[in-house]
């Protein structure tokens, strides 16, 4: 994944990243064909964990992409309904008024502005048990990796051919 800078941009594609990209989408139309993960693995001298890690990635991004398209798509029309009453709210009518604010209200939704804040527990050797936001332990995770995202991601679910 590639990480943002301070000015939300996102830092541009390295070789290394290229060719892992490249390397994801051969071993996904492998995998679409019918090739085991040990298959791949065998070819590219890696594991059968590591082309699942590296498939599974992929995919995800790709669902990403798809949802953030659809993201852009609904706010696109959101801001067409709302320039389409705007004249009537400013001028006091309620019912428009009320719609601007169910806009608004869908707007938040779909940026995630009205999303929970996640946290993280963690235990130490004593019965006390910490509690932090789950970015001031993402970055502190990171810190302690060399900031590198793909050694903080955790999967739960093993590959299986």
């Amino acid at each position: 994944m590639t990480k943002k800078q301070p000015n939300g941009a996102r830092e541009a594609n390295t070789p290394a990243k290229l060719e892992m990209l490249d390397k994801s989408i051969q071993w996904l139309e492998m995998r679409r064909q019918g090739m085991t993960y040990t298959a791949i693995g065998a070819m590219y001298g890696c594991t059968k964990q590591n082309v699942w890690a590296v498939i599974n990635r992929r995919v995800m991004q790709i669902e990403f992409e798809a949802v953030d398209a659809y993201r852009e798509y609904e706010l696109e029309l959101l801001g067409l309904v709302q320039e389409s009453i705007i004249d009537k709210a400013t001028d006091g009518d309620l019912p428009a008024i009320d719609r601007l604010l169910r806009i608004s209200e869908r707007r938040a939704r779909l940026l995630g502005l009205d999303r929970p804040q996640a946290f993280a527990l963690i235990a130490s050797g004593s019965d006390a048990v910490q509690v932090e936001p789950m970015e001031t332990y993402k970055a502190a995770l990171q810190s302690l990796t060399g900031g590198d995202d793909e050694t903080t991601d955790i999967t739960i679910t093993a590959p299986a051919d």
